[in-house]
């Protein structure tokens, strides 16, 4: 199997296990739509939840918010539930970020039903900064197996200052020390790779439009947000929906230029 199919294949069990339904609030507070307003709102304040479906036959239909609750019964102050409110809990979480970009929450499907919801604070959870690392590292794969296909083993050295190339030496005699045969391309860091692809021709090659600085600047982005996820911040909802987006293109434009040359040395 060719490199470029490996990483695919990598890719699409990445984004493809990690689901709505892992992330998913699903034990609900739906309060009676005659349930006095006053009680609701202290309920939801209680439970910190900004969004509620009411609770009616045969499945909820209706929902209320939280701030907009004044006097009488909560009934009073519902919307309806509309299909784009709705996603499927087997929906894969990497699709689910284009959506929360215009909304707050979703209601969640299970069935023909609705049972549960999700929040963009749901994207805080741990299975959300497994599939962002995972993505993450597979960029990172992907980048130097086009390092690896353009210049072959070593020729990309002389990009790399001598302090980098020094300490990646460095981790290589380590790992070889330690009976762990690995090629020195394999010793290098994500701040390598930017900087071996950003200095060379193999920028336009796989990034064409792109600047040497846009470049830059994006992959500074991925490796301080990937930083972040090793050490569990807390993590900045806007910039994750950001960082997601940007990953997604790196990687369809490096899956995208590894084929072309599979395809160019066959």
């Amino acid at each position: 199997m060719r490199i470029y199919q490996q990483l695919d294949q990598l890719r699409k069990l990445t984004e493809g296990e990690i689901l709505v339904r892992h992330i998913a609030t699903y034990d609900l507070y739906a309060p009676d739509p005659q349930e006095n307003t006053d009680i609701v709102r202290q309920k939801m304040d209680d439970l910190k939840i900004d969004v509620a479906p009411l609770k009616e036959q045969p499945h909820y239909h209706r929902y209320i918010v939280a701030k907009e609750l004044a006097d009488g019964h909560c009934g009073k102050y519902a919307h309806s539930i509309d299909v784009t409110m709705i996603v499927a809990e087997t929906l894969p979480v990497a699709d689910l970020f284009e959506i929360l970009r215009k909304r707050s929450f979703l209601f969640v499907l299970q069935g023909h039903s609705i049972v549960g919801i999700v929040t963009k604070a749901d994207l805080q959870r741990v299975p959300v900064r497994i599939l962002m690392f995972g993505l993450i590292t597979l960029l990172e794969m992907n980048l130097r197996e086009s390092i690896r296909k353009f210049y072959g083993d070593n020729d990309w050295t002389q990009m790399l200052n001598e302090e980098r190339l020094k300490n990646a030496q460095d981790v290589q005699a380590e790992r070889i020390s330690k009976d762990a045969s690995i090629g020195l391309l394999e010793c290098i860091q994500l701040c390598d790779l930017k900087e071996i692809i950003a200095r060379g021709p193999l920028l336009q090659e796989i990034f064409a439009g792109l600047s040497e600085k846009q470049f830059r600047n994006c992959l500074k982005r991925i490796e301080c947000y990937r930083n972040d996820l090793a050490h569990a911040q807390v993590l900045d909802l806007k910039l994750l929906l950001y960082i997601s987006s940007e990953v997604k293109k790196c990687l369809e434009a490096s899956e995208a230029w590894l084929r072309a040359r599979a395809k160019e040395n066959k």
